[in-house]
């Protein structure tokens, strides 16, 4: 029997424990989420609420993030949008939270599909993306605001990134490009070239000075004498007296007409009938030329077939795939067993030294995201990369997309630190080269022997990250 669980974090005036989002992943892994319906949000700090709903749908385990998020406010709160319902805290009785289970009862069937939606923890901001598009089975649509870096949102998937960036329009571009999503086309927007902002000041310029400082006046074409002059050049109190026969302007259109306008620069008085054009960034200050600007569509997006299938079972890693071509890559479990054999191995003979290296590429999935089509091409050459560096002896698996788990066999841990250098130059290169990017590599070296544990010693490396 599932029920519904209510959120609400008491404040702390400790300096140690200021991260919300921590405290709340705390109290999720103490329910057993397996069993709730949705959860329930009941603040009234639009900055409290902002921060648990992140922590849901950050939280890696599909079983929690893809749940039902029901926000509980007797206000018409902006935030509504970024959830799955709203109701009134003043009517939230018992039918009302029935009827929400009855409401959510398809979407947690649909989690239950995925295998361990408890115990899998899903670090593919892809996948994650997908899994929530796919499981509400509808399209995503982006609204209009002043509070996103580009000017729209997709308030159903944003909540999930930590930043507000381009990383959003990319995920959803990737997801596009490998057929899991599939647009509709909704509006276009000019954004910054530098930093993607859409809050840009359009300005007229003089041509000759670029002073922002100039007036447009319409110029008096008179019929009579055919002179044609600025508007001010004809006022003489409240009548219009042509300046060149000192006739009087009656009527528009039979006395004269006004065919354009001109524009006069107040600092170096230029006058000119087009002025430039110019725009200005408001996150970054960077100036330029209209056409300089980056043009972005802007879509709403749904799960394809293919698409429905993948948020289900899965992505599967490019990079896992292209090594297991090039490499015998191993699966997890035979990896233990094979670290397992290696202990006993030099724990009798003891004239033998193996070594396990973790080795972790903290930023491979952006990577993997921004080269689009590209991925492909660039991750073989980073296969040939590990290939160069490992011996038909040596063990590879993959922990997940971005963790890769070794063993290298009749190798002390000096030698070893010589090779994994030789293979983060390598990646560092092949990176830098050919795409100016710098990779972030985290390696830990450790001997195997009785005391080793791998799961410990990820746990020590990721630590070490965070710190």
């Amino acid at each position: 029997m599932r029920k519904p669980i209510q959120l609400k974090l008491e404040s702390s005036s400790s300096p140690l424990i200021n991260n919300t989002e921590c405290r709340l992943i705390s109290e999720i892994n103490s329910i057993k989420s397996d069993s709730i319906d949705y959860w329930i949000i009941q603040e009234s700090d639009q900055d409290t609420i902002k921060e648990l709903i992140h922590a849901i749908r950050r939280h890696p385990a599909p079983a929690v993030y893809l749940r039902a998020i029901v926000l509980l406010s007797n206000q018409n709160d902006s935030l509504k949008l970024y959830v799955d319902a709203q109701r009134d805290t003043n009517i939230f009785d018992q039918t009302t939270s029935d009827d929400l289970s009855s409401k959510f009862e398809a979407l947690n069937q649909w989690i239950e599909k995925i295998p361990n939606p408890l115990e899998h923890s899903d670090i593919n901001i892809s996948l994650k993306a997908l899994r929530l598009i796919a499981s509400r089975d509808t399209e995503i649509t982006p609204i209009m605001t002043t509070q996103a870096h580009s000017g729209y949102d997709y308030p159903a998937i944003s909540t999930m990134f930590e930043k507000d960036d381009s990383a959003l329009f990319d995920t959803l571009a990737f997801l596009e490009d490998q057929r899991l999503l599939s647009s509709r086309f909704v509006t276009k927007t000019h954004l910054c070239g530098q930093c993607n902002s859409a809050f840009i000041n359009f300005k007229e310029t003089c041509p000759d000075c670029k002073s922002e400082n100039i007036k447009a006046d319409e110029l008096i074409h008179h019929f009579k004498c055919a002179y044609t002059g600025e508007f001010s050049e004809f006022v003489f109190g409240d009548e219009l007296i042509c300046p060149k026969c000192d006739r009087r302007l009656h009527h528009i259109g039979v006395d004269y007409d006004k065919p354009s306008s001109i524009f006069r620069c107040g600092n170096c008085a230029n006058s000119f009938q087009e002025p430039e054009i110019s725009s200005t960034c408001f996150s970054c200050g960077r100036s330029s030329k209209p056409e300089n600007l980056t043009l972005q569509t802007i879509n709403a997006f749904s799960a394809t077939s293919i698409g429905h299938n993948a948020a289900i079972y899965g992505l599967e890693s490019l990079f896992s795939n292209i090594l297991e071509t090039e490499l015998n890559l191993f699966t997890h479990t035979a990896f233990k067993d094979f670290i397992k054999i290696e202990v006993s191995r030099t724990e009798r003979y003891k004239i033998t030294n193996s070594t396990f290296v973790i080795a972790q590429f903290t930023n491979l999935e952006s990577l993997y995201v921004s080269l689009g089509k590209r991925a492909e091409e660039v991750f073989s050459e980073l296969s040939a990369i590990f290939k160069s560096i490992l011996r038909q002896s040596d063990i590879i698996s993959a922990r997940n997309e971005s963790v890769f788990f070794m063993i290298l066999t009749e190798t002390d841990t000096a030698q070893a630190k010589i090779a994994i250098d030789r293979l983060t130059s390598g990646v560092t290169q092949l990176f830098e080269n050919n795409l100016d990017y710098s990779p972030k590599i985290l390696t830990r070296i450790e001997k195997i022997d009785g005391q080793l544990d791998v799961e410990k010693s990820l746990e020590l490396l990721l630590e070490n990250d965070v710190h």
